[in-house]
Parts: structure tokens; sequence; C-alpha cells
């Protein structure tokens, strides 16, 4: 149980991205704390899920076979709405470069009006 709270914080991920952001912004004296408290977190809800499922599991016959096409179900989501925001968001920016920096017959397309010679 602890090897796998410690393979969760060292994978990348946002609480682990917050506490990189902590460590650089306050430094790593003022901010270790904050490891303590990510890694009883997760000890705690891995602990109580994992006794709950095994305890369904052991009662009812579904819960695995839920929880397995639930994952999957809301994995596929996520990864579609993640592609669907970067689209989106790249779109826009492309959108904006176009506006704000037209192409024009010159040497310097790629120069910004203010830069031109």
């Amino acid at each position: 149980m602890t090897l796998g709270c410690v393979i969760v914080l060292i994978m990348p991920g946002p609480t682990n991205t917050l506490l990189a952001t902590a460590g650089l912004r306050w430094g790593v004296r003022r901010s270790v704390h904050l490891t303590g408290a990510e890694f009883a977190g997760y000890f705690v809800s891995i602990s109580g899920w994992g006794y709950f499922l095994s305890h369904a599991a052991t009662s009812l016959a579904w819960p695995p076979t839920l929880l397995r096409v639930g994952g999957v179900a809301l994995n596929g989501a996520g990864i579609a709405y993640t592609a669907g925001f970067f689209e989106r968001r790249t779109r826009i920016r492309h959108d904006l470069n176009q506006h704000l920096f037209p192409r024009q017959s010159s040497d310097n397309n790629r120069r910004p009006v203010w830069k031109r010679r």
C-alpha cells in the first residue's frame, strides 16, 4: 500500500505540478509539508476506496464490471474533451495570429509588423 502511494507521488500529475510550483515559489523547506499532506490524502482515499470496493465485490457481482466499463467510458470522455479543448485553442491561436500578423509578399513574412524595416 505504501509503495503504491509513493509511486503515485512520483508520477507527474496536477497535484505534483502544484507541489513543484510551491517548491519553486516558496522553497523546499517551506513547502515540504505539502508532500506529506498529499501522501496522507492519497493513503486515506485509496485505503477507503479499496476497503469499500473489496467488500462490495465480495457481496455483489456487478461493482467490478461497472467500474471497468465506467472507467473506460470516463477515460474516453476525458480524452475526447482534452482533444477538443486543444483543437479549439489551436484554432483560436491560428486565427489570432493570422489577424495580427497577416502574410505579405516581402521577405519578412514571419516578422511582426512593428519589427519590419
